[in-house]
């Protein structure tokens, strides 16, 4: 008989937070016999335990082996391990006389992320650019918007000239975008940075953090983004978790 995922076949991955831009993993991965060491060393190589290797049944065909995992370390270290090892585990069988589908990766389907601060101009525009580069050099499935909620007519220079020494471009007719409530209920997240969500659109928003330190970028762009890149791992812990 065919077994399905649901009976205890499936990988399990559980994230929590545990601060300083810092995650305690743990779970297992199913696999087949000829995917045990090359799982096994990419999460050794990552900083990531394995705790036990067993079987759970006698005559299962192809038969599977449980690997449970055990990690608490920075977040973008671990994810990087886990994304290594998911890439090398596939114990989906071929049905017989028929040609497999591939596995869909963890996490294809990307998220919004919004980033809100009461202009538009500066703060979300830092935290966005800088939340997409490491989400894609992490191959998280999401993605940043920068929003306002009285947004100003244009991005100053102030934010546009030492961004671009961090290796951003903002487009000359790039401007600050205003908060829209579908973006509001359809996000994964919305991180209000130094401000708040109006009080119809945080009843729709499915998550919202506030960012109370960072300050303002036109009294100092590094210390802004210096504040906001510390909050950035953390978060990236929570979005993987939930």
């Amino acid at each position: 008989m065919t077994i399905p995922p649901s009976l205890g076949t499936a990988i399990a991955i559980n994230l929590q937070p545990t601060g300083a831009g810092k995650a305690a993993i743990t779970g297992d991965f199913v696999l087949l016999g000829k995917e045990v060491n090359p799982v096994l060393k990419a999460l050794r190589n990552n900083g990531i335990e394995v705790t036990a290797l067993h079987s759970h049944m006698i005559d299962d065909s192809p038969h599977l082996f449980f690997m449970h995992f055990w990690a608490n370390d920075d977040v973008a270290k671990l994810t990087r391990g886990l994304r290594a090892a998911l890439d090398l585990a596939d114990v989906k069988p071929k049905p017989s006389g028929e040609t497999a589908q591939p596995a869909a990766k963890t996490g294809s389907k990307t998220g919004t992320v919004v980033f809100v601060c009461r202009y538009g101009s500066a703060k979300s525009v830092v935290a966005a650019r800088f939340f997409n580069r490491i989400a894609a050099e992490e191959g998280l499935p999401f993605h940043a918007v920068a929003r306002g909620i009285e947004p100003e007519p244009v991005i100053p220079p102030y934010v546009r000239e030492p961004i671009r020494a961090d290796r951003f471009e903002i487009g000359p007719e790039e401007k600050p975008v205003p908060l829209d409530a579908g973006e509001t209920q359809d996000a994964v997240a919305v991180v209000c940075i130094m401000c708040k969500l109006p009080p119809g659109q945080l009843a729709v928003a499915r998550q919202s953090i506030e960012w109370t330190d960072v300050p303002d970028v036109s009294d100092g762009y590094t210390a802004a983004r210096d504040r906001i890149l510390g909050h950035m791992k953390e978060l990236m812990v929570r979005l993987v978790a939930k």
